[in-house]
């Protein structure tokens, strides 16, 4: 086909890359998030907008129909989204595509021959990965039963509950409580659980707690340095249990990091934590990798291999690289 489409639709975001297939960027364009969570109209809702987007980032070009086309969608956790949003893309028009978690981005847009683990560590987690044998399997992202230890949110509440051990729980002292008291602005123990809930989330961000216990950690707090270790173990239980899913026989396990948390971390404590437990639990010396391009590009090159038949490598790969850092993302 003469177009590829790449679409990264996470849950406040939505971006569309067109590429020719030769690799040339044709348009980028940006909507609000698709995803059937965050609508009361759930899956009717990302049907009207994702007909409505289509519509104006194929203006001119081509019909869905004619475009190779590859969608990491943000709510693709369990085999019943899977095929409703399947359901979607195929109304909408394309007849080539593949759809997945968008943690299925990272490895494509990171892991050099198209196939490994994404392990995303941002606002919320998930584990996903492809392999050689084009697999897909994700382990975790259906919080709060599947392991999703990781995550901002995840760190705000163990930095919330640690507080509150120590206040009230004979738990370990902690330098994160009297920073937490200070950030909410108390001197009296026992407002602390009324002013938490009442002002996190509102005039206090999350970011401004899980920063306490970051920011503890790299000041040698035992407690904070445990909580953020034990969050690396965990994670990498979550993102080994999904690579043994899958047939890595005979290859190194390419592991991409992605997510604020993974990608510009404060400490290593959580680095070398999931490093440690990935590595004992496969018996493997996998090779990590920090996702630093946006996930549409994973998006493109899938939607590459999808049209050439074979994951873009050398001078193809390189020249759509190139240009996706030349956007203002």
């Amino acid at each position: 086909m003469k177009y590829v489409l790449g679409v990264d639709g996470g849950n406040t975001k939505t971006d569309y890359m067109v590429f020719t297939a030769d690799g040339a960027l044709v348009r980028h364009k940006r909507y609000g998030t698709i995803s059937h969570e965050r609508f009361p109209e759930a899956f009717d809702k990302t049907r009207e907008l994702l007909a409505a987007h289509i519509g104006e980032v194929l203006d001119g070009l081509a019909e869905p129909e004619d475009v190779a086309a590859a969608f990491g969608l943000a709510g693709l956790d369990m085999p019943f989204q899977g095929d409703k949003l399947k359901e979607i893309i195929s109304d909408t028009g394309f007849k080539l595509f593949g759809a997945a978690n968008d943690g299925v981005l990272g490895i494509k847009a990171a892991a050099p021959n198209g196939y490994g683990v994404c392990s995303i560590n941002g606002t919320g987690t998930v584990a996903a990965g492809i392999d050689p044998k084009g697999t897909f399997r994700q382990v975790s992202g259906v919080h709060p039963f599947s392991g999703d230890e990781g995550g901002g949110g995840e760190l705000t509440r163990q930095t919330a509950r640690r507080v509150y051990d120590e206040l009230f729980r004979f738990g370990r002292p902690t330098a994160m409580t009297g920073r937490l008291l200070n950030l909410l602005e108390i001197t009296d123990k026992h407002l602390y659980q009324e002013v938490y809930l009442n002002r996190v989330y509102n005039d206090i961000k999350d970011w401004q707690v899980s920063d306490i216990m970051l920011d503890c950690a790299l000041d040698g707090d035992a407690v904070a340095s445990e909580a953020l270790e034990t969050v690396g173990t965990e994670m990498a239980r979550s993102a080994a249990g999904c690579a043994r899913e899958l047939d890595f026989t005979g290859v190194v396990i390419d592991v991409v990091w992605a997510g604020s948390l993974w990608i510009k971390p404060k400490t290593p404590l959580m680095r070398d934590a999931f490093k440690r437990e990935f590595n004992r639990l496969l018996d493997c010396d996998a090779n990590f990798i920090s996702l630093n391009m946006p996930p549409a590009s994973g998006a493109v090159l899938w939607a590459l291999e999808l049209n050439n038949g074979a994951f873009p490598q050398g001078g193809l790969k390189a020249k759509v690289m190139d240009q996706i850092q030349q956007i203002k993302m």
